[in-house]
């Protein structure tokens, strides 16, 4: 007669695989396994640090591109865009308080101050053209106008100059704003700021 072979239950009892058993097995693998790997686990990133690039320095610069000319036209196009942004904020600001911010802070607008290949800040209209590197510090808002500045450090790109002024409506005692934006060449800053003569605002020669 043909010898029956053990069921596998049997076998398992046997030699101590119960089901039980294998659970504490599997359960006691996956907590070696888990602290052997969490800590290459970057959860910042969420992934593992080999596949994660290192996050750069908060005060370190960012490396972008200028040479190419398509590069070149849309952060101008983008600075520009944003002074504008800035111009129309004072404008509002100004028709409801009287008087301009004196920081983009004060301003009803998100503009990201500090980014490449940009910054941009507040100027005082009183401020002499070798200041225009100087953010203004006033504690005191401006009565009459105001400049705006996207600068860079890149020479292949353009500063920008947005002005406000305001001005009184011929006839009335209203007084309206009037704004614009300027272009000025890396190398070639003006000696003048942006002025207002005749209800027309007159940009410094960049060249």
């Amino acid at each position: 007669m043909t010898k029956n072979s053990p069921s596998p239950t049997a076998f398992n009892q046997k030699h101590g695989f119960t089901l039980s058993g294998w659970l504490v097995r599997i359960f006691l693998y996956s907590c070696v396994i888990t602290a052997l790997m969490l800590p290459n686990y970057n959860f910042q990133c969420n992934g593992w640090f080999l596949f994660c690039s290192r996050p750069q320095q908060k005060d370190a610069k960012v490396n972008i591109d200028t040479t190419e000319q398509p590069l070149q036209a849309y952060y101008q196009a983008k600075a520009k865009t944003t002074i504008e942004k800035i111009n129309r904020a004072q404008q509002a600001y100004y028709l409801k308080s009287g008087y301009f911010a004196n920081s983009i802070a004060e301003l009803d607008v998100k503009i990201t101050t500090e980014t490449e290949p940009y910054y941009y800040q507040t100027l005082s209209p009183m401020l002499p053209v070798q200041a225009l590197n100087t953010a203004s510090n006033s504690t005191q808002n401006f009565q009459q106008s105001v400049i705006a500045i996207a600068q860079t450090q890149h020479p292949e790109l353009k500063h920008y100059l947005g002005a406000v002024f305001a001005s009184q409506v011929e006839g009335t005692d209203k007084m309206t704003t009037l704004a614009t934006v300027c272009a000025v060449n890396y190398n070639a800053l003006p000696t003048t700021l942006p002025t207002l003569t005749n209800d027309k605002i007159h940009c410094p020669p960049s060249e």
